[in-house]
């Protein structure tokens, strides 16, 4: 593969990143809406912990702990934000 086909791989999986970022977005707002007509905390730090463990668990690289960890926590405070709307 030359550059070009090689960066129209990485566009077309940023494409999927976001489709599942959004679907993922969506689930936790519908979260929100539980957690707030059950008088539930938004925040559970207990199930941030083990949606971490878990996919550094299941990280088979090249990306480091740290990098998924680093990225999951922007994702988990993201869609944490759209619950508290």
């Amino acid at each position: 593969m030359d550059i070009n086909e090689l960066r129209k791989e990485i566009d077309r999986i940023d494409e999927q990143i976001l489709d599942l970022l959004s679907n993922r977005a969506n689930y936790a707002i519908q979260i929100g809406r539980f957690k707030t007509q059950n008088e539930i905390s938004i925040h559970s730090h207990e199930r941030e912990v083990q949606i971490l463990n878990n996919v550094i668990s299941k990280n088979a690289g090249p990306l480091t702990e740290n990098n998924i960890k680093s990225i999951f926590v922007q994702i988990i405070d993201a869609c944490r934000n759209l619950q508290l709307k």
